[in-house]
């Protein structure tokens, strides 16, 4: 992350891809500062909207950031906006460019290329949950040539399910593995790699499976739980026939799976009173402080000062449906939110056991002892690659916020923890391709490219800069005995431009640019060649006493791909503080060890991870000056839209599905309606008199079950009130 920043800041990267979340980031937003912005593109667009299936609030802040970049700008002038989505309706359409007239003053110009696919073909098969394995099985054999490489995606609700579904499928014969968000880098990776090739026939996958994937030959996309609305449907489904040649798309109806869908969407939402309870928690929180300094609070020191209880508590969704509240509160314009403020505590165990800790607490007259006891117990137990949030710690152990900052301290000054960086990283080990085998690999390699352009241009001078075709040095090295692709050695020269970007320069040992075909570059040299071989060298050297180091890491027996390593940072720099050459000809220690951890990263030798931390992620919060203004009902009106609009999402799709079993014509054309007419309209075609069902989060069949065979009338009022009031 800091080295993709690095070279954002020194101009070598021209195209950022990032998350909207991140422009909250202190050093993502002083970065930027120091770049001219030329264009901005929204990637799936739909997320600026309230009548979108994934709205993120989020999203609405880019303007914002963009107006007040532009402004800070010398120009002042606003750049090139784009937004792109595959599943817009004309409400989507219109709630974006009006978000962007609104906040930017600009008007967006729409191009319409329409979401029909001509060469996939769709049914609805109606099954049952001890059906669905087999179906999904019969559907791969139905579909797939036998012999070829084409492949088919059966997408499932949770990553369980993947992972059932794969060895149900694997059982019958068919290659196939599971793909999900919790699964480690390199198997994902390998996982696509191996699917895109056809080694693999077949993926279970939950929607983390498709972002970025392009296989052109997918002849089967089956979906073995109803997604939540039409546009998820569609996006997933459009995976198959990229190659433009007949695919087939499968929905696996049942109405059990419609009603998951309802308690899925349900669970995660906000009432008016939640974000009441939130602004008030803050102005507590606030009162405490300065008023007149901005407030910098984590999502469960606001709910430390929730002390009504209105708020609805859940430690798995707290975090994500604070910051929705903050995000709806700015909106009204009673809080106004900036950068993130992160802050890393100590977090390294010098302890194996909670005997060993209860040792040492007991002699430091520390009162409150459980509470401590509890806190390093949870940090025993953390997952090696997990991180732990401060607010997580203070529901667990029931320190108060200053109260858990003092006790981590604490913990560091007793030499139970130490204020040392956890790593993780994995690696292989006794299989084909080691990591010890990559990096000899890649050291040889890297070794007879510097020599190879060396030889090519032995006169550049320092500051100069040369063309190079990789294709020609690729068959060139080919016939010195060293085999690798142009992609390869364009990774290897990136490698090689990294060495010292991290100096008082903050500039490598080579620019790289951009040719003028997709295989050619433009070197220019920073320092003579001689000086790039040496830090190279170094940097080699360096790197193969880390992976010694995180290989020794391993359990006794570790074998198989991504094995994962857990030691710290500052044990990896005393490793390479152990060779006598390199620190003679080193100045600094930590910087070296960084450069060599992130070139074995780069160079796909390990995978780098994230770590254990505990960290304290706050924002910093402005709050309206007039506390007598409150979040009323039409400031919750777009929010309680976005929510209708989600249920109704859920009925639309089960309508499809229940159309699909009877007539699959007439749901294709509720599809091509849904995304071609207004809202209304549509509805009135399609949901005539329907409008309280479209209302309600449950199936036709579940309100007929708790509501209509209700004998007595006044149990059936109740039932039948608005959610928002009988609460």
């Amino acid at each position: 992350r800091a080295d993709v920043l690095d070279r954002v800041r020194l101009g070598d990267i021209g195209i950022l891809l990032i998350a909207p979340e991140q422009l909250r980031n202190r050093s993502v937003r002083k970065v930027l500062a120091q770049r001219e912005i030329g264009a901005w593109i929204f990637d799936e667009a739909h997320c600026l909207s309230k009548w979108g299936q994934d709205f993120r609030p989020d999203y609405r802040y880019v303007a914002r950031f963009i107006r007040e970049n532009s402004e800070a700008s010398p120009t002042r002038e606003l750049p090139l906006i784009q937004c792109l989505t595959a599943t817009a309706k004309p409400e989507v359409i219109a709630d974006i460019a009006g978000h962007f007239r609104d906040r930017l003053g600009i008007e967006l110009r729409l191009l319409d290329g329409g979401s029909k696919r001509e060469n996939l073909e769709f049914d609805v098969i109606e099954t049952s949950p001890g059906e669905k394995f087999s179906q999904v099985a019969r559907l791969i054999t139905q579909y797939l040539s036998m012999g070829a490489s084409d492949g088919a995606i059966a997408y499932c609700a949770t990553r369980k399910q993947t992972e059932d579904l794969a060895d149900f499928l694997r059982a019958k014969g068919l290659a196939v593995a599971p793909y999900h968000a919790k699964l480690p880098p390199e198997t994902k990776k390998e996982t696509q790699k191996a699917f895109i090739e056809g080694r693999l026939r077949v993926i279970t996958a939950t929607n983390a499976f498709g972002m970025g994937i392009d296989k052109s030959d997918v002849r089967l996309v089956v979906h073995a739980d109803i997604p939540g609305s039409l546009e998820n449907y569609l996006q997933e489904a459009g995976r198959a026939g990229r190659d433009q040649t007949q695919a087939h798309c499968v929905l696996l109806y049942t109405s059990e799976d419609v009603e998951r869908q309802h308690g899925m969407s349900a669970s995660s939402r906000l009432s008016q009173r939640d974000i009441q309870s939130v602004l008030r928690a803050l102005r507590q929180l606030q009162g405490k402080k300065d008023r007149n300094r901005p407030l910098v609070a984590t999502s469960g020191e606001i709910l430390t000062e929730e002390h009504e209880g209105t708020f609805k508590r859940d430690i798995a969704t707290d975090d994500t449906r604070v910051r929705t509240a903050i995000a709806w509160l700015e909106e009204a314009g009673l809080v106004q939110r900036e950068e993130n403020a992160v802050q890393i505590f100590p977090s390294a165990l010098r302890i194996n056991s909670l005997a060993d800790a209860e040792r040492r607490l007991s002699g430091a007259g520390i009162t409150h002892r459980k509470k401590y006891l509890d806190l390093i117990q949870l940090l025993l137990n953390a997952d090696a690659d997990d991180g732990l949030s401060t607010d997580e710690l203070m529901v667990r152990t029931g320190f108060t916020p200053d109260g858990l900052r003092e006790a981590l301290y604490l913990l560091d000054q007793l030499g139970i923890a130490s204020n040392d960086m956890v790593m993780t990283a994995y690696v292989h080990v006794g299989v084909e391709r080691t990591s010890g085998k990559r990096f000899e690999e890649v050291a040889t390699l890297e070794r007879a490219v510097v020599a190879a352009l060396q030889e090519e241009a032995p006169d550049l001078e320092v500051g100069k800069g040369t063309p190079l075709h990789l294709r020609v040095l690729s068959q060139r090295l080919k016939e010195d005995g060293f085999p690798a692709l142009p992609q390869r050695l364009r990774q290897i020269i990136a490698g090689l431009a990294g060495d010292g970007r991290d100096g008082a320069g903050g500039r490598g040992s080579l620019n790289v640019k951009r040719g003028h075909d997709p295989e050619s570059i433009r070197i220019e040299l920073n320092r003579p060649w001689s000086t790039v071989a040496e830090m190279a060298e170094r940097r080699r050297a360096a790197a193969e006493r880390l992976l010694d180091h995180w290989l020794a890491c391993l359990p006794k027996g570790a074998r198989g791909h991504d094995q994962l390593a857990e030691t710290t940072f500052g044990k990896l720099c005393n490793c390479v503080a152990g060779d006598a050459l390199l620190v003679n000809s080193t100045t600094d220690m930590r910087k070296l060890t960084e450069r060599a951890l992130l070139w074995l990263h780069e160079q796909d030798v390990l995978r780098l991870n994230k770590g254990l931390t505990v960290f304290r992620s706050a924002m910093t919060l402005h709050l309206e000056s007039n506390w007598k203004l409150q979040f009323e009902k039409s400031n919750y009106q777009p929010l309680a839209l976005h929510y209708e609009e989600l249920t109704r999402q859920i009925h639309i799709m089960a309508e499809y599905a229940q159309l699909g079993v009877k007539k699959m014509a007439d749901a294709l054309n509720l599809a091509l309606d849904y995304f071609r007419l207004p809202r209304d309209e549509f509805c009135r075609r399609w949901l005539p008199g329907r409008e309280n069902e479209l209302a309600r989060q449950t199936t036709p069949q579940s309100w007929e079950a708790i509501v209509e065979t209700l004998s007595r009338p006044h149990q059936r009022s109740i039932v039948a009130d608005d959610r928002e009031n009988t609460n």
